[in-house]
């Protein structure tokens, strides 16, 4: 579940959360901003154990300010009162799940680099592409 942030609540959430919580500053009138809301809805569900808070920037200047927002929407992946991690506008699932998947990595907790995507062989197009070729090949030979 995505919950709204008032200002004055950070405090209390920050000192509350053990591991890794996510603000996300958005905008009403921002249409990236409401493409992200469902991503985020959809990320809460996906990892229950992972808090997901939004504060409205327009709402909350000086927060946003705190932050270095300089654009909406604006995510940010925090751990107590440290940002480990951020990024600015629209954010895939699978971008926000690389973060918390990479969470314990030593290398990303100094770098703030996330690790590389390994791209995984798919078996089937491969024995697809295996099968037409000895069937072209055969028919190669039997002319």
């Amino acid at each position: 579940m995505v919950e709204e942030l008032k200002p004055e609540e950070l405090d209390r959430v920050a000192a509350m959360e053990v591991g890794a919580y996510i603000i996300n500053f958005y905008s009403k009138s921002c249409a990236p901003c409401n493409t992200m809301k469902p991503v985020l809805e959809s990320f809460s569900a996906h990892n229950p154990g992972t808090r997901v808070y939004r504060i409205d920037a327009s709402k909350s200047p000086e927060l946003s300010q705190t932050f270095g927002v300089r654009g909406v929407p604006a995510t940010f992946f925090c751990e107590g009162r440290e940002v480990i991690h951020s990024t600015t506008g629209v954010t895939s699932e699978f971008e926000l799940q690389r973060v918390i998947s990479a969470w314990d990595n030593p290398t990303f907790r100094e770098t703030g680099e996330l690790p590389p995507v390994t791209k995984k062989t798919d078996f089937l197009f491969v024995g697809v592409i295996a099968i037409v070729a000895v069937i072209f090949i055969g028919a190669l030979l039997l002319i």
